[in-house]
């Protein structure tokens, strides 16, 4: 099933030649499990960090706008409700998913940022047509992308930077259609 998603991707469209776009695919939940530590770890260090004015500074300095709001306004409160945090026994990361496919390429790889979301976006599509369950997990890449030890595990070569990680298994519910999630601003501009 997850050589047919790939497969799959070969008819994803990208930005700009060439495709730069390198995928893992890890098909062992012991090793996604193995990552987890490592994962919940950058996460609780990131929540304790956040919380003193001066980092908190600094960090808004040096990130991206929508990645810092993304950490204040929900991994720092997610954190502080004890999310994440896989020593009580609950995985809220990868949420015990059998199989994971990690979307990265050369940071300094021409659009491969929008290539990236393109490829798991036909990813996604691919399994639910495939009758799997899936979904994008942000937290996953940044921790591998701050982690020496989970870039090793899961073999991401050095100068690479995980964009989108989604994560593959056999749903728990099963839906005749999807959900429907309506839109809030579309503006139709009339000539």
């Amino acid at each position: 099933m997850l050589q047919k998603i790939v497969d799959i991707l070969a008819t994803a469209p990208y930005g700009v030649s060439p495709d730069n776009i390198e995928i893992t695919i890890v098909p062992d939940k012991e090793m996604i499990q193995k990552a987890l530590p490592y994962i919940s770890g950058v996460y609780k260090q990131m929540g304790k960090m956040l919380t003193w004015s001066l980092t908190r500074w600094l960090c808004k300095l040096v990130i991206p706008k929508e990645d810092f709001s993304t950490l204040v306004n929900f991994i720092v409160p997610h954190v502080r409700k004890g999310m994440y945090d896989i020593s009580a026994g609950k995985d809220d990361i990868s949420r015990n998913a059998p199989a994971m496919i990690l979307f990265h390429a050369p940071a300094s790889a021409e659009e491969h940022t929008a290539d990236a979301h393109i490829c798991v976006t036909f990813a996604f599509l691919a399994a639910h047509a495939l009758g799997l369950g899936a979904t994008v997990i942000g937290l996953i890449g940044p921790a591998v992308n701050n982690s020496k030890p989970l870039r090793e595990m899961f073999r991401i070569p050095e100068g690479n930077v995980v964009v989108e990680t989604m994560i593959v298994g056999f749903p728990k519910n099963h839906f005749k259609r999807g959900i429907f999630r309506p839109r809030k601003n579309v503006i139709l501009h009339n000539s």
